[in-house]
């Protein structure tokens, strides 16, 4: 294999990665240090940077992808293959899952990657298709000052079988990449479009509450109209892959709920300021705990419910879906797959919201 054109694929993938969010999981500084010395072209000393990521971080899924096409580049396939296997292993439905399989396939026929898409097709999709921005890249709303993060493409098992009666079956879901708004959305973001607050706990940068799902997506249109961007509620999918991040954690993201969640233990008994808690691993913070967030789906069973992401919206509509918990639930509420629901005109002082972007 042509070392040269092998750098050059693994360095672009690696300038993309670079970009991700580095406050969830103490293994993404080593992980970002690895990114920068495989555009340096110092592959053997971005491997021991992921290495080392990987002691803190043993199931980052897209590590072991990135490692692996560092050893790749290397031409020590041997361990490349071990690592994308490690990637399926623990991810089997994230992001990069396909791209790992493509690879095995293409070192185990002998290829050794000659004629593989480069990396930067992986990142963006098959030939032809133009890449999609990095995970956890931002892009920031202009008037109301709201920060999105990008939510990459992928699939994923929504749902639990071993949770509430209302997250079963578990099922695959595959979806498009969406900007997610990076927290929930703020009672002064609120206020600047609606020129109203009706939160019961007052102050700029906590969550807008006791909101309406009617106000909530009214909210969403105005912001699309102002913006002349496609602004939406998000589904109750695109929440939960949005919410696991390429992983299947408990909770919202690494770590203890005491890191992650205001929830009822440690909440005072009122909402916080946004973006106090750790981020997940695309950058989403809050998204378990502080308020509950509508979602645009009615509330039905997971019986038949769409595997491509979109909304459930047909069937019975008269309460819809609210994902995350809130500062007033136990640790059961604030689980990735937990979900709960309420009448579309209910104004509650635990729930919120936050909205989601499409790209044309």
């Amino acid at each position: 294999m042509n070392l040269r054109k092998c750098l050059g694929a693994v360095l672009i993938v690696a300038a993309a990665a670079a970009n991700c969010n580095a406050h969830a999981g103490s293994g993404q500084k080593d992980f970002a240090a690895g990114f920068e010395l495989i555009k340096a072209g110092k592959l053997q000393a971005a491997v021991a940077k992921f290495l080392a990521g990987l002691k803190a971080e043993p199931n980052n899924g897209q590590a072991h992808f990135y490692l692996a096409e560092a050893y790749r580049g290397l031409q020590q396939n041997d361990k490349a293959k071990t690592h994308y296997q490690k990637s399926l292993e623990v991810d089997p439905f994230g992001a990069v899952a396909q791209d790992a399989k493509d690879r095995l396939s293409q070192l185990g026929s002998g290829e050794g990657g000659q004629e593989a898409s480069t990396p930067a097709q992986t990142a963006g999709g098959r030939a032809g298709k133009a890449a999609e921005p990095a995970p956890g890249s931002g892009w920031t709303e202009a008037t109301t000052g709201m920060e999105f993060v990008w939510v990459p493409s992928g699939c994923f098992v929504m749902g639990s079988g071993d949770g509430d009666n209302n997250e079963r079956p578990p099922h695959k879901v595959c979806l498009k990449g969406f900007y997610l708004g990076r927290y929930e959305v703020t009672q002064s973001q609120y206020q600047t479009l609606t020129g109203k607050n009706p939160s019961s706990f007052k102050g700029s940068n906590l969550p807008v509450e006791s909101v309406s799902w009617g106000e909530a997506k009214s909210f969403a249109d105005e912001m699309a109209y102002r913006s002349k961007e496609r602004i939406r509620l998000p589904s109750e999918a695109e929440w939960e892959y949005a919410c696991r991040s390429g992983e299947q954690n408990e909770l919202c993201g690494r770590g203890s709920i005491e890191n992650l969640a205001w929830y009822e233990s440690n909440s005072g008994k009122t909402t916080h300021p946004v973006g106090q808690k750790r981020a997940n691993a695309w950058g989403l913070h809050d998204m378990s705990g502080n308020v509950w967030e509508w979602v645009e789906d009615c509330y039905n069973s997971y019986q038949g419910a769409p595997t491509d992401g979109s909304a459930s919206i047909t069937g019975d509509c008269s309460r819809r879906v609210k994902r995350g918990g809130s500062w007033s639930n136990t640790p059961a509420s604030v689980r990735s797959a937990g979900r709960s629901r309420d009448g579309p005109s209910d104004r509650i002082d635990f729930l919120g919201f936050r909205v989601a972007r499409t790209l044309p």
